[in-house]
């Protein structure tokens, strides 16, 4: 089985927050994991704040950015679901960083796995909610 894992639950991989556990164990479950290129710096961006606001050390911080690429079984170039992902953001009035990963899942007939309830109401609204699953 093979899923798109946005960025708010692959960070939970790496730091405690809610629903850290539930998200770890969809990890564990041994499937197949694949996100839009901008997985990787979003994390990294979140992981940058955590330092900055010394949630956790640099070194920590470190440790998570060479990790991250390494949960992913495939990155996906943003431009191969760029333009249909930029048609969701102006039609919903929502975000191209999260549009992407709902067209990755759209485009593949895959499940995408978030914990942004934002995203859920997104892909309902959009008729897109059979390839979205809260965390």
């Amino acid at each position: 089985m093979t899923l798109v894992i946005d960025a708010n639950v692959g960070l939970k991989w790496f730091i405690e927050e809610s629903r850290s556990t539930v998200a770890r164990q969809i990890l564990e479950k041994g499937a197949s994991f694949i996100a839009p290129d901008i997985f990787i710096p979003e994390i990294c961006n979140v992981v940058w704040e955590k330092v900055k606001n010394q949630e956790i050390t640099a070194e920590q911080g470190e440790a998570i950015v060479a990790n991250v690429p390494m949960v992913l079984d495939h990155i996906v170039p943003s431009s191969e679901v760029a333009s249909r992902a930029f048609a969701l953001a102006v039609q919903f009035n929502h975000s191209v960083y999260d549009c992407l990963y709902l067209e990755l899942a759209e485009r593949d007939s895959i499940t995408l796995i978030t914990d942004d309830a934002k995203l859920v109401n997104i892909a309902k609204k959009a008729k897109l909610a059979r390839f979205v699953r809260a965390l």
